[in-house]
């Protein structure tokens, strides 16, 4: 992208929004300052997402160029900095080397600040998972074969278990355990402590994946003691977290917010969360041929979180914002999702979650949230069912939850609902507490009344 200074180039000042004078930018320099000494200063706070350059520090990283990066603000994973649009596209275009992949040794094409080049992502993948495994030292053929077998099978993505299982094997090398048979229960509860000890959050949270580790270990005949995971000692009491719905004032700030400063995306994207109640990895993935505008039901399609298909519902908002947005959506798009980024490809959650994370909690807007949790929205649909007299199946079936447990978690009962259920369920209580109970008739006095009988009232 490049921005000249022509009479139609308008760009704003990334703090106060003031018009400025147009000027060239590039990937790793989008966002420029007016100058004003205050704007400078609230650039060189939006660290870590961005890091501010002063006048004559850097160096351009452009190939042959000795000039000195424009001050400003650059994006702290761009891999180098540049003082002009030609020195990135140059840098960018002749930079390819001829090295050998990393993993398999082929001839690939590279650049010169990469330490690592692969001729392929899946090769890339390969080198990681096997530096990880040589990590795990004399347990590594071990883990290597439950990873390619069975946990490949049973997760859905093992980046987590292996990441679980690397730091179990570290600590078991630290403590010079020398085979996973010696592997007993006062051992699992040192790793824990050591997880706490050295900092590493993921130990407290990886007892789940070590028990089924020992579990396949039992059943494949590996292990003859009993799992050394014990369920009352080892795993950690989980807090229950009260239901964080928007309430009225902040769902009408989000939709202020929306319409004064957000994209058509956004606002679709919102109203999809917070009237079907869609987990932010069910929005991204939603094609444009899940949703039926007659009906006002959208597909949530495999894979989401709960492995289940469903149908959820949507209303007003959803059908005027989804107008707008299938209008710009652009026509260049080689896929059939809803939402795409600047690239045309399928919008990604990071991507959606960094937008509204950007929109919501702009540090120089006076109208905004100090955080934003997209799931909220969630919340918001499940308590707002629940208040309205929603049926427990309907709030479950639209939210795709499985567990009465989970589905209360997001159920936030307004006070003067609950005292309304409370109230009319000990009216109900007392009205069968006074009522007299109804006579009682054997059999045998059934069949000695007279055939005129059955039909008058027995008297109490």
């Amino acid at each position: 992208m490049r921005a000249t200074d022509t009479a139609n180039s308008t760009l704003f000042c990334s703090e106060c929004k003031a018009p400025i004078p147009a000027v060239e930018v590039w990937p790793g320099r989008r966002l420029v300052q007016c100058g004003k000494s205050e704007c400078r200063l609230s650039a060189q706070s939006r660290a870590p997402m961005y890091q501010y350059v002063f006048h004559e520090t850097t160096v351009c990283g452009g190939i042959g160029c000795t000039n000195f990066v424009p001050e400003g603000t650059y994006d702290s994973r761009a891999a180098f900095k540049v003082c002009s649009d030609a020195c990135f596209r140059k840098r960018r275009s002749k930079g390819w080397i001829w090295y050998e992949c990393s993993h398999c040794n082929a001839p690939c094409l590279g650049r010169p600040w990469s330490t690592r080049h692969f001729c392929s992502s899946e090769h890339q993948s390969l080198f990681v998972i096997n530096e990880a495994l040589k990590k795990c030292e004399r347990f590594a053929p071990t883990i290597e074969e439950y990873l390619a077998g069975w946990a490949k099978i049973h997760y859905r993505n093992t980046k987590t278990v292996r990441a679980s299982l690397l730091a179990f094997c570290e600590f078991l090398i630290h403590k010079e355990v020398l085979s996973l048979d010696d592997v007993d229960p006062r051992v699992i509860t040192q790793y824990l402590a050591w997880g706490v000890d050295v900092g590493r959050r993921q130990v407290a949270h990886s007892t789940s994946a070590l028990a089924t580790f020992f579990h396949w270990m039992i059943a494949e005949g590996r292990r003859t003691a009993p799992n050394p995971v014990v369920p009352a000692m080892h795993y950690p009491s989980q807090p229950q977290r009260k239901p964080r719905p928007l309430n009225r004032a902040e769902i009408d700030r989000a939709w202020e917010i929306l319409s004064s400063r957000g994209t058509n995306l956004l606002r679709l994207a919102f109203a999809i969360g917070i009237e079907g109640g869609l987990r932010i990895g069910e929005i991204v993935n939603v094609r444009i041929t899940d949703i039926d505008e007659l009906r006002q039901t959208i597909f949530i399609r495999l894979p989401n979180k709960a492995m289940k298909e469903r149908i959820t519902f949507f209303h007003t908002k959803t059908q005027q914002h989804l107008k707008a947005w299938l209008q710009e959506r652009s026509k260049e798009c080689d896929h059939d999702y809803l939402f795409h980024n600047k690239w045309n490809r399928p919008a990604t959650t990071d991507m959606l979650r960094r937008q509204f994370k950007e929109l919501f909690c702009d540090p120089n807007q006076d109208l905004r949230f100090d955080k934003w949790s997209t799931h909220a929205l969630r919340h918001t649909l499940a308590t707002g069912l629940a208040n309205a007299g929603g049926k427990v199946a309907t709030i479950a079936a639209i939210g795709g939850w499985s567990s009465l447990t989970t589905m209360l978690g997001y159920i936030d009962a307004d006070n003067d609902v609950a005292r309304d259920g409370y109230l009319e369920a000990v009216q109900v209580n007392n009205k069968k507490k006074y009522q007299p109970p109804a006579s009682e008739m054997s059999l045998d006095h059934y069949l000695t009344l007279p055939a005129d009988a059955e039909d008058t009232p027995t008297a109490n």
